[in-house]
């Protein structure tokens, strides 16, 4: 600071840059407070519930593939001995019965699910479906019969199938090309009531990580190039495409539930979660920090994500590890599990939320190839007293002539506007400190 002498020889500091100074302290101050506290106070108080650890003597390793319907769970499960072939079981939360689905071998038939996807198996109401490298499989819970969907012929020997998904009478999943063929990825949608196997989505890039709710189909997309995943949206109701958000850097991890798609993204550098609302096009910056924010999963109101330390510091068994859940209504972000040491792939139904935990896993398990091995599933139920669960609105309904047809020509929305993130936040106030000490440097 530069000091000057008054009529009487006085130090005193010249208001000018005393008062950069001052102003220099306050953003110093705010930026510091900013990335030091990364939620309210209500995100650090534990959410009323309760957890139950109940799906862990398997010797075998469950993949991060669990999925949760009303009192449902389903998960894929490999052997320790084979990383490409599974056995597919239920779980009934509220009879506490566990059900194996498919064996290995039936008949003399492979039945297992295929070993190139992290999520190969889906639930919806009293159907569950699952690929395989040769066919997509359904199970009916209600006649406890298992049928082939769909099969691949010789001529498509190449191809693996990936990414199930399964909503109402509508089954969605990916056909990839093994290794260097020449078709192209594309995603597909099969309606149980009327037979019809239409192409969703075509082209000769990669689309992953389909989800599906109604008659609303979203996934990743890989089109723009590059480094880019872009999430893109179509719906069967009225067979256009839409694409939801093309930033800069990746977009990934989508989950949708009636009007709200939710996701991973890494626009700022650090990976955090938005929210878009397909009815009023409007995009919300859902969680940010200087900690990871991701795997999100939504249903109804409620969005639920992981916070865990950046990737420079990741550690699976890390205790710092936090389940949070966003209140879409009341606006209010809430911790649910804090300290979860090895968490994974949370997903939610309703008040019922499960995730991935590493927690017992023997050391000499914990490097194995491929998948992260997991083989305990637990369940958190939110208090119904505190969180009431609210009534979930009805999903658009398909056309009774059967699903439309995709039209690569249909417009997208523009792409909608949002708030900045932690990352760029933190940037402008290097930015503008920056200039500021220089500034007082000059004088």
């Amino acid at each position: 600071m530069m000091i000057s002498f008054n009529k009487l020889g006085n130090t005193r500091a010249n208001p000018v840059t005393a008062r950069h100074a001052i102003l220099f302290f306050f953003l110093l101050m705010v930026m510091l407070s900013v990335c030091c506290i990364p939620g309210s106070a209500a995100a650090d108080e534990i959410t009323p519930g309760t957890t139950t650890f109940g799906i862990s003597n398997h010797t075998g390793i469950i993949w991060r593939s669990a999925q949760i319907d009303g009192d449902r769970i389903v998960w894929a499960e490999r052997t320790s001995d084979n990383e490409s072939v599974s056995n597919i079981y239920l779980y009934n939360i509220t009879t506490g019965t566990e059900t194996l689905i498919s064996s290995l071998l039936q008949d003399g038939t492979p039945k297992n699910a295929s070993g190139f996807d992290e999520h190969p198996v889906a639930i919806s109401g009293n159907r569950v479906v699952w690929t395989t490298d040769m066919a997509i499989r359904m199970y009916d819970l209600t006649t406890r019969k298992q049928s082939t969907l769909y099969e691949k012929s010789d001529d498509f020997s190449h191809l693996v199938f990936l990414y199930p998904g399964i909503s109402g009478d509508t089954i969605v999943w990916t056909e990839q090309p093994f290794a260097a063929a020449s078709h192209t990825p594309d995603i597909i949608a099969y309606n149980l009531t009327t037979g019809k196997k239409i192409i969703v989505a075509h082209g000769a890039w990669d689309k992953t990580g389909v989800r599906i709710d109604g008659s609303r189909i979203v996934w990743e997309d890989y089109r723009s190039g590059g480094a880019s995943r872009d999430i893109y949206l179509y719906d069967l109701a009225t067979g256009k495409e839409q694409v939801i958000g093309t930033r800069t850097g990746i977009q990934a991890e989508p989950e949708i539930s009636g009007d709200r798609i939710v996701w991973s993204d890494h626009r700022d550098q650090n990976w955090d979660v938005y929210m878009y609302d397909i009815t009023t096009g409007k995009e919300t910056l859902v969680a940010t920090g200087i900690k990871e924010q991701e795997a999100a999963d939504i249903s109804c109101d409620r969005v639920i994500w992981m916070e865990r330390p950046s990737m420079l510091l990741y550690n699976p068994y890390d205790e710092s590890n936090r389940l949070m859940m966003y209140d879409i209504s009341s606006g209010k972000e809430y911790q649910v599990l804090k300290d979860i040491p090895s968490m994974f792939a949370p997903a939610i139904y309703g008040n019922r939320i499960i995730f991935m935990d590493l927690a017992h896993i023997p050391a000499d398990r914990r490097d194995e190839p491929r998948q992260d091995p997991v083989q305990e599933i637990s369940l958190f139920t939110l208090d119904p007293g505190s969180f009431p669960l609210p009534e979930p609105s009805p999903a658009p309904q398909v056309n009774a002539t059967g699903i439309p047809l995709y039209s690569p020509d249909s417009p997208p929305v523009p792409k909608p506007t949002s708030a900045p993130g932690f990352g760029t936040f933190c940037t402008l106030s290097v930015l503008v400190i920056g200039i500021l000490f220089i500034q007082i440097r000059r004088e």
